[in-house]
């Protein structure tokens, strides 16, 4: 457990590091979303396996255009995931995953995914 939790401040300091940075020398530059519906996960967060699990069971994927992107393992997914973050108004020093944008909105932690899942129909996304 205690691993897990070392890996996940990590996760999340770097994470902080990163959107300050950017922030610091990119004020005016914010790259725009490709897609609609995309689920920023990392790799060791069991929260985000839940998440991914839920996902396929339910071929959500299959239904209707869902990008997923790993942001500990991709500096271009981070990238965007802050710009998310920023427009979710989240702080830099709680940036969380998983985190879902969909329909400009965002949906952070398994229930409140799986409930936007469970309550929109597919032709709606």
């Amino acid at each position: 457990m205690n691993q897990l939790k070392r890996s996940l401040i990590y996760v999340l300091f770097t994470a902080a590091i990163l959107f300050v940075g950017y922030e610091v020398l990119h004020p005016a530059e914010r790259p725009p979303l490709k897609t609609d519906l995309v689920l920023y996960y990392s790799a060791n967060c069991p929260h985000c396996t839940t998440v991914k699990e839920f996902i396929h069971s339910h071929n959500i994927a299959q239904k209707t255009p869902l990008a997923m992107k790993e942001i500990t393992h991709s500096k271009e997914n981070l990238t965007e995931y802050l710009t998310v973050a920023k427009r979710c108004n989240l702080p830099s020093n709680n940036l969380v995953v998983p985190l879902l944008w969909a329909q400009q909105t965002c949906h952070i932690g398994v229930q409140p995914i799986v409930d936007f899942f469970n309550k929109t129909p597919s032709e709606n996304l």
